[in-house]
């Protein structure tokens, strides 16, 4: 288990009483894929008084309320990623095992010393990144040799509203948003069996997100700092129901959609997840399903990660090419200075007598 942790068991939900040290940190991992509501929960449980990382991703046009992401755990878990050669838009399952032995513990190194950073400031923290539901092993082993308790968020939103929504802000076909929401939810299930563990409908979030906030507590057994009351005003004006562009429409096309009706069974798996999040029948059909996407994932990420190897090698080539575009252009500059010099000036005779004098001893010989 997570971090000493206790999963719930049984056809139902019961609220969870752990006895945890006084002392005891407790992370609060915020899952699920891209544009699915992960940054309005984090929000609203900032301002339910749950600690935020310190230094976050800027605010864009594509999410004007914020990210509420760690920049530092952006980059960490970029470079893991970047390491097994993919990248948060492949499609294809990663294999933690492949890593280098010594970049893993240099990984876990720098995250540990950062987790330790943020702990040390609160009991209660919330760390946020949808690439994380793709290295969760990694992140609750960390935790646990901090002592801390980890538990699990999973965001969960139709797929068609985030293969939409990508399409919008990033430009990606919605076949393939639709494989991506298929590989992070997946991943984010079974690599939080073991945790204490909620998932959350965003639509449920934006509709009343005081039942949403009670429903963390009692099955996450833990207790946000502020009271709903306390809060309601910041949150309400900060879960904009006007920001929410995408909806899906029972009578829109689904042609070219290779994936959809994969994502259909499994968003409805996950919602039977919604109402308990062990539940055994639930957890099988997303077995099979996760059998069944890995053979197209592995076909159609496959050149995603050639083109995303190629896209690393040619920056890297770009990167050294500029270095040394900068030090030519340097160079150029000290040269046009040199000859702007009063030096430069008052030497020319000497310059002109040293060219005679070498054109003069090659005529010699």
């Amino acid at each position: 288990m997570g971090g000493g942790d206790v999963c719930q068991k049984g056809s139902s939900v019961t609220p969870v009483k752990l006895a945890e040290p006084r002392d005891r940190k407790t992370c609060l991992l915020v899952l699920g894929m891209h544009r699915s509501g992960t940054s309005a929960l984090t929000g609203t449980l900032g301002l339910m008084g749950a600690a935020l990382p310190e230094l976050l991703v800027l605010s864009n046009k594509s999410n004007v309320k914020g990210h509420f992401e760690s920049l530092t755990a952006l980059e960490l878990n970029e470079d893991i990623l970047a390491a097994m050669n993919s990248c948060w838009h492949d499609i294809a399952s990663i294999e933690i095992s492949d890593l280098d032995p010594i970049f893993l513990e240099e990984w876990k190194t720098r995250l540990l010393a950062y987790l330790r950073t943020e702990l040390s400031k609160t009991s209660l923290f919330v760390l946020k990144d949808p690439r994380l539901s793709r290295i969760l092993p990694l992140a609750v082993s960390v935790l646990r040799d901090l002592s801390a308790s980890s538990r699990a968020i999973i965001c969960l939103r139709h797929p068609l509203e985030v293969a939409r929504s990508l399409e919008r802000r990033d430009g990606i076909a919605p076949a393939h948003g639709i494989g991506l929401w298929l590989r992070y939810m997946l991943d984010a299930e079974l690599n939080s069996r073991d945790l204490v563990r909620i998932f959350l409908d965003y639509s449920a979030l934006l509709q009343d997100w005081r039942s949403t906030i009670h429903q963390i507590e009692e099955q996450l057994g833990v207790v946000l700092p502020k009271r709903p009351a306390t809060a309601a005003n910041s949150i309400n004006e900060f879960l904009d129901k006007a920001l929410r562009h995408n909806f899906a429409g029972s009578d829109e096309s689904k042609d070219g959609l290779w994936s959809y009706s994969l994502a259909i069974t499994c968003y409805q798996a996950l919602t039977a997840l919604t109402r308990n999040p062990n539940d055994q029948n639930a957890m099988h059909k997303l077995d099979l399903i996760r059998s069944k996407f890995d053979e197209p994932a592995f076909l159609f990420g496959a050149p995603l990660k050639i083109y995303f190897s190629e896209i690393r090698d040619m920056r890297k080539r770009l990167k050294l090419q500029s270095r040394t575009q900068a030090k030519v252009k340097h160079l150029s500059n000290l040269n046009r200075e040199m000859r702007a010099s009063t030096s430069w000036r008052l030497t020319a005779p000497l310059r002109k007598l040293g060219y005679i004098l070498h054109s003069a001893s090659r005529l010699l010989k």
